[in-house]
């Protein structure tokens, strides 16, 4: 048998808890009533599903039944949560099975010891969105704080032997390397054959054997190896031409094929020179957006519809590159990256340290260690996306902290050891002064908004903002990092500005942002050692309450060059002609 898999996602029951009531009154419990629970959607914000928890900040209880499938019987269930936000316990029919504080990551719990053997089983789910300053993000957080059972919820069924994790690497050369475990969790010991076969993807045709091991495990042990080829005429993945490729692996012993699972992946590769970032061996310039997973419809509820809408335009606009902000993201986003050609960055929730506040500084160990667990689980989930080439460790932090700045530190250094075929970094905004880190990084990441909080932000003039902001740009910020990092490249993650919607003419207007990005655009991309630079941000998106630096108590963050109805303002237009006229310019370039 192979695997299975069910989603058991759809309309379940909904309770809140703001008193911390629910273990209490035992609401996992089969035998308490649950009937008069409000059905509401799963995926789903339960912020948004209920008009009294609007911007509501607690616990609120999950429930819903399944019934065991025939094919279920002696094999290894798992149960999966794709994603939950922030804190989640869960209970199988009254039984404990765990708790998860790693937000916007999958997190399993094996259940075939907890299945009833006739009639339904009850799933309960405690999902709690309040900050502790202790986890990530933690109390300070640059987004609105919805909580809930935000992705799909999956029931997966295995052999006893099966295959644990799979990593692929595969570079333009046709070098391709597929790092596999597995786990033998039967009563025997078993003997078998591990085989890979590789194929277009979206071929009909039988792939080709690459690769064969022959595996001996004892009960209950595991085992790990490396499939290593050369695969002739393979054609690279690159934004023009994103070619992709599946490895079909099976794990199988005499003719039953015990296991198998279907990795896609393509040919490429990313790595810097001096001060060039290069793909494929080739200088790229990453061009594109900051985008948040948030719909005007569900919210920070995965929105597939919104999602793929978004990244065509993208893609339409110019766009080479996207930096999935600032935590990850649903699969699903990879996947499309991948199939259109748009590079990315991946980013965990180490953000925004305050450190001046005492507690912030008291849980700093702890937040180290939630970040080093979130970005190994990151990396695993994701590695095996060609779109996805870096991998960031946090946003904004307080570098001038020596405690901080080793953080980073760490973190870079092991995304490096975790996978070396990728560039790592931390995005900084304290590079001004001592404070400028980028030790150990591959790539330097910097955000800056000189008409906001810089030499442009005061009561000038607009036409005086930009040149000042302009200026600071060419001569000032940018200057300043090349000379003290000669020997990278620079990736300007944040600019941009702020508007709020259908003003014109005023500060904080679609004019004037659209005018302050043609100017300062090509100040960053004129400069040789910079590699790329993506605006902040893509749309609009929802903000906590009272805290937005100075723009008004608004529900939305106006930063946005669309609407978070994906209504385009006015930038948009500007940077649209920009991008596609150095994507074309660009292209000629190699062309000649």
């Amino acid at each position: 048998m192979t695997r299975t898999t069910i989603d058991i996602s759809g309309m379940w029951r909904l309770q809140p808890d703001p008193r911390n009531d629910g273990e209490r009154l035992e609401f996992m419990k089969p035998n308490t009533d649950h009937r008069r629970w409000p059905l509401v959607r799963v995926p789903g914000c339960f912020d948004s599903q209920n008009e009294n928890m609007i911007f509501y900040e607690g616990k609120a209880w999950y429930l819903t039944t399944f019934k065991n499938r025939d094919g279920w019987r002696g094999k290894r269930v798992v149960l999966t949560f794709h994603g939950a936000n922030y804190r989640t316990k869960v209970w199988l029919n009254g039984q404990f099975l765990g708790e998860n504080q790693d937000p916007f990551l999958p997190f399993s719990f094996t259940i075939d010891a907890h299945l009833v053997k006739k009639g339904q089983n009850l799933l309960a789910v405690c999902v709690d969105n309040q900050s502790y300053p202790e986890d990530l993000p933690g109390k300070y957080v640059g987004w609105r704080i919805f909580g809930g059972i935000l992705r799909e919820v999956t029931i997966t069924a295995t052999s006893r032997s099966y295959i644990e994790s799979v990593h692929v690497t595969a570079e333009p050369d046709g070098h391709f390397k597929l790092a596999y475990s597995l786990r033998n969790e039967g009563r025997d010991g078993i003997s078998g054959s591990l085989v890979v076969t590789l194929s277009d993807a979206g071929s009909r045709k039988p792939g080709h054997e690459i690769g064969r091991h022959e595996i001996s495990m004892e009960a209950g042990a595991r085992a790990e190896g490396l499939v290593e080829a050369t695969v002739p005429g393979v054609k690279a993945w690159t934004p023009e031409t994103p070619k992709l490729y599946v490895a079909h692996v099976e794990w199988r012993t005499r003719n039953i094929v015990l296991d198998s699972v279907d990795i896609r992946s393509g040919f490429r590769k990313i790595e810097t020179r001096g001060t060039d970032l290069l793909l494929n061996g080739k200088k790229i310039f990453l061009m594109g957006f900051n985008r948040h997973e948030d719909s005007p419809r569900t919210d920070a509820a995965f929105d597939a519809e919104i999602m793929r809408q978004d990244l065509k335009m993208m893609k339409e606009a110019g766009c080479n590159f996207i930096r999935l902000c600032h935590y990850p993201h649903h699969e699903a986003e990879m996947d499309l990256c991948d199939e259109l050609g748009l590079l990315a960055k991946c980013e965990i929730p180490m953000w925004g340290d305050y450190w001046g506040d005492e507690v912030f500084r008291k849980n700093h160990a702890a937040r180290s260690e939630a970040a080093e667990r979130q970005l190994r689980k990151m990396i695993a989930r994701d590695r095996n996306h060609p779109s996805v080439i870096i991998w960031s460790v946090s946003n904004e932090t307080c570098e001038q902290e020596p405690a901080v700045t080793e953080t980073n530190r760490r973190l870079v250094r092991l995304a490096k050891e975790l996978d070396p075929s990728r560039l790592a970094t931390h995005v900084s905004n304290r590079w001004q002064g001592p404070h400028s880190r980028w030790y150990e990084d591959d790539i330097i990441c910097c955000n800056g908004y000189p008409a906001i909080w810089g030499p442009a932000g005061g009561d000038q003039s607009f036409r005086e903002k930009l040149k000042i902001s302009a200026k600071a740009w060419r001569e000032e910020w940018l200057p300043y990092i090349h000379n003290a990092h000669p020997d990278r490249p620079i990736l300007v993650t944040e600019f941009g500005y702020a508007s709020f919607t259908g003003t014109h003419d005023n500060r904080y207007s679609e004019t004037w942002y659209a005018e302050l990005m043609a100017v300062d655009f090509p100040a960053i991309a004129e400069k040789d050692y910079v590699c790329g630079a993506t605006v902040w941000c893509w749309a609009d998106h929802a903000w906590p309450p009272n805290n937005l630096y100075g723009f008004g108590n608004a529900p939305l963050s106006p930063f946005g060059v669309l609407t978070r109805g994906r209504k385009p303002k006015a930038p948009f237009a500007v940077l649209r002609k920009m991008f596609r006229a150095k994507r074309n310019a660009d292209r000629k370039s190699k062309e000649i």
